[in-house]
């Protein structure tokens, strides 16, 4: 079935101001609604859903954190784990 109008506008004026590709439009979407206090773990959304995944959050103030390693820092709390670059060595060294 095609989207709902109200999400078919929203995904037009995206387009149309440039914020969403052409060829990234969506033909399917899923809305989450979170209460006070509620969240979503990190974790990474089966292959079977094609890429790009855009997300788009509505009156949320919690940034969304990408990458692949993470630290609970305590309920509905994480933080990305930094690993420290590479050093380059140089012939001179």
């Amino acid at each position: 079935p095609p989207l709902p109008p109200p999400i078919t506008r929203l995904v037009d004026k995206l387009v149309g101001d440039g914020l969403l590709p052409e060829a990234a439009r969506p033909d399917s979407c899923i809305v989450n609604q979170y209460g006070a206090g509620d969240c979503i773990p990190p974790h990474t959304d089966h292959a079977s859903y094609a890429r790009p995944i855009s997300t788009l959050s509505l009156l949320g103030e919690e940034p969304m954190l990408l990458g692949t390693k993470f630290r609970n820092l305590r309920p509905c709390a994480w933080a990305p784990v930094v690993l420290p670059a590479a050093r380059n060595a140089s012939p001179s060294e």
